[in-house]
């Protein structure tokens, strides 16, 4: 008793060590003699099955194994014949396709036209408009410049003076 109250003066022995070892070996020696029952637990304590680790050869579980890669082709594997047949669905009863068919259209009429069509039947009306309005035909020489000639004498009109006092507050070099 006087090594561990010694060893208790010192402090713990860092992990890994010899010392370490040899100091949870000595408390865990009167815990595991106390037992009076194998399967018993103590208040707060483990069962054995969970302080022992179990013994587990992982290199012969990775031997038994295939080491193999994976593959997606459908060949034979230990000596299995490939089933090649193709399962078809049976035939559904033609009342029963009737009823769906029926439930489907009657939900597509309640829905209405999607917005795909709907923009297609403004486009086609847009084009009869124009096919009804062919009188009027695009001309390079008049209908070019509609709406771009500016009249110098509106023009002055508009801007008024500030033409000149532009360049009165920028003084423009080139203006001089």
């Amino acid at each position: 008793q006087e090594e561990s109250s010694s060893d208790d003066d010192d402090g713990p022995a860092p992990l890994g060590t010899i010392a370490a070892v040899k100091a949870s070996k000595r408390k865990r020696a009167p815990q595991m003699q106390n037992k009076a029952i194998p399967g018993e637990i103590e208040e707060g304590g483990r069962e054995e099955w969970m302080m022992v680790p179990g013994e587990h050869d992982f290199l012969k579980g990775i031997q038994a194994k295939s080491t193999r890669g994976r593959t997606f082709k459908n060949e034979r594997q230990r000596g299995q014949a490939v089933d090649t047949s193709i399962k078809t669905a049976e035939p559904i009863n033609p009342k029963v396709l009737e009823e769906v068919s029926a439930i489907q259209q009657a939900y597509q009429e309640s829905r209405g036209p999607t917005l795909l069509d709907a923009h297609r039947q403004t486009l086609q009306e847009t084009k009869l408009q124009q096919a009804k309005n062919k009188d009027w035909t695009w001309s390079r020489d008049s209908n070019l410049d509609d709406g771009r000639r500016i009249d110098k004498n509106a023009l002055h009109m508009v801007l008024g003076g500030a033409s000149t006092e532009l360049k009165s507050k920028f003084q423009g070099s080139l203006g001089r």
